[in-house]
C-alpha cells in the first residue's frame, strides 16, 4: 500500500466544501483516507469536479432501500403480471446454483412471502429445476442489480433450450432490485417483462450533453491510466474494465454484496499501474 499524505494534495475552498459533503453519506463516512487517494490520481480541477459529481450520483443500498424493493415487487409486478401460486415459481436469474447475490433476492421475497396476507409463491434456487415443477405457467426470475444484460440473456437463453428441449411451455419474467436503463432494450425482448424498482441512468452519458460526455469520458480515461491493467484477487486474475464491464458508467452497490464489475474501476480498482496498491472507496469487484 503506497503512503499519502493530505498535505500533498491542494483543494480549493469549494472542492474542499465538497470533500466535506461527502462524509455526510454514510457509505463514505469511513472512507477518509480512500477519497484523499482517489483525488491523488487527479491532474486537473475538471478531472478533481467529475470524481466529486460521480460520488453524488452513486446510489449505495441500505436494508431500507432493499425493503422498498421487494415491496414493489409485491405491490406492482405481482398484480401487473397475475401471478399467483397455482401457475407461478420464482428463481434467482442464474446459471447454477451458487450463492450469489441473486440467491439473496430470493431469499428475501421468499421471507416476505410468509408474511400474512402476502401472495406465496414456489422458490427454487434453481431457474432450470423450478421449470419442471407442475405450476411453472409462469417463471420469474430475480436479481440484484442488472448491469450489461449479458448474464440475464445468457441465463434466459440457456433456459429456453432447456424448456424447449423437455417440451416445457412457460411465460419467462425478470424483476430486479436495480437495472441499467440500457440493459432494458437488450433483455426485455427475451422475456416477457423485465422490470426494476429502480433504474440507473450511466454516471457520465445520460447527464451531460455530446460534446461534454465525450470531453468528461477521455478525463475519465486519462484518470483510470493510472491504474494497473490487469490483477490477482484471491488467487484468480482480474481485468480492468474501462468505465466499468461493456463501459456500463455504473454506480452502485449494495452494503451487503460485492461490488458489480459494471462499476466505474476508479472506485474499487485496487492496483495502480506502478504495482502498488491503494485504499478504494468500494470493496474490489
Amino acid at each position: 500500500m503506497r503512503e499519502l499524505r493530505k498535505t500533498d494534495i491542494i483543494l480549493s475552498q469549494d472542492e474542499f466544501a465538497r470533500v466535506g459533503a461527502f462524509y455526510a453519506k454514510p457509505w463514505l463516512r469511513e472512507a477518509h483516507d480512500a477519497i484523499f487517494e482517489l483525488i491523488s490520481l487527479c491532474e486537473s480541477g475538471a478531472q478533481k469536479e467529475l470524481i466529486f459529481d460521480l460520488l453524488d450520483r452513486f446510489v449505495y443500498f441500505y436494508e431500507q432501500d432493499i425493503s422498498n424493493c421487494v415491496d414493489y415487487f409485491f405491490s406492482h409486478c405481482i398484480p401487473i403480471w397475475a401471478l399467483s401460486t397455482a401457475d407461478t415459481v420464482i428463481a434467482p436469474l442464474h446459471n447454477d446454483i451458487r450463492a450469489d447475490s441473486s440467491q439473496a433476492v430470493l431469499h428475501r421475497i421468499s421471507n416476505e412471502m410468509k408474511k400474512p396476507g402476502k401472495v406465496r409463491l414456489d422458490d427454487y434456487n434453481s431457474a432450470f429445476r423450478a421449470a419442471h415443477a407442475h405450476n411453472a405457467q409462469k417463471i420469474v426470475l430475480v436479481d440484484e442489480f442488472v448491469g450489461s444484460g449479458d448474464q440475464a440473456i445468457s441465463v434466459v437463453k440457456s433456459l429456453r433450450e432447456h424448456l424447449d428441449k423437455h417440451k416445457i411451455e412457460s411465460t419467462l419474467f425478470i424483476f430486479s432490485y436495480t437495472a441499467m436503463g440500457r440493459s432494458k432494450s437488450r433483455v426485455s425482448p427475451l422475456v416477457a417483462d423485465f422490470e426494476a424498482a429502480r433504474w440507473m441512468k450511466r454516471g457520465i452519458s445520460d447527464f451531460n450533453s455530446f460534446t461534454q460526455r465525450k470531453k468528461l469520458i477521455s478525463e475519465m480515461k486519462e484518470i483510470e491510466t493510472k491504474l494497473a491493467k490487469t490483477g490477482f484477487l484471491n488467487g484468480r486474475p482480474r481485468k480492468l474494465y474501462s468505465l466499468g464491464y461493456r463501459q456500463a458508467e455504473a454506480l452502485f452497490k449494495n452494503h451487503s454484496s460485492s461490488t458489480p464489475n459494471n462499476v466505474f474501476p476508479i472506485f474499487h480498482w485496487p492496483w495502480l499501474s506502478d504495482g502498488s496498491e491503494r485504499q478504494t472507496v468500494l470493496t474490489p469487484a
